[in-house]
């Protein structure tokens, strides 16, 4: 894996600046001065938006973005995948088929009655996906795996 982006059918990119540190596979959301954060509304409503790796500067995976800078976005659609960052402060062990939504910082957890702050709903506006990829969480905080964009 060298990009974020491993399956998409449309082009939708966005350029923003980054109101903080952020790191390409992370869940972001648009702020009111219209820059981006890591996602923090754990369990919360989103809108799938992914940092992606800067190539336009020769970065890769492994370069964040700091705070000022301008941020590679990725809006994927329903069907499209991304290698996102899965909590590594869950305990929690992310299976092929688990849904998965936002932890409260840019990275992705297993939705678990435990641990989902959105409870049940009629349209669960809170799953961002479907992994396809099994991931233990470590302490490193960039453990990526492969998601289905619902």
């Amino acid at each position: 894996m060298n990009t974020i982006v491993a399956k998409k059918y449309v082009h939708i990119h966005d350029e923003k600046l980054a109101a903080g540190t952020i790191i390409p596979g992370m869940l972001v959301q648009r702020t009111s001065a219209d820059a981006v954060i890591a996602h923090n509304r754990a369990g919360g409503p989103v809108a799938p938006l992914f940092a992606l790796e800067d190539d336009k500067q020769g970065r890769d995976l492994d370069d964040n973005y700091a705070s000022g800078e301008l941020v590679q976005l990725w809006r994927p659609v329903p069907g499209e995948q991304v290698y996102a960052i899965a909590d590594d402060n869950s305990t929690h062990d992310i299976a092929i088929g688990d849904f998965v939504e936002s932890d409260g910082s840019g990275r992705l957890r297993k939705v678990d009655d435990e641990l989902s702050s959105a409870g049940k709903s009629e349209f669960p506006s809170h799953i961002v996906g479907i992994a396809l990829e099994a991931v233990s969480p470590n302490d490193d905080g960039q453990s990526r795996f492969l998601v289905e964009i619902m």
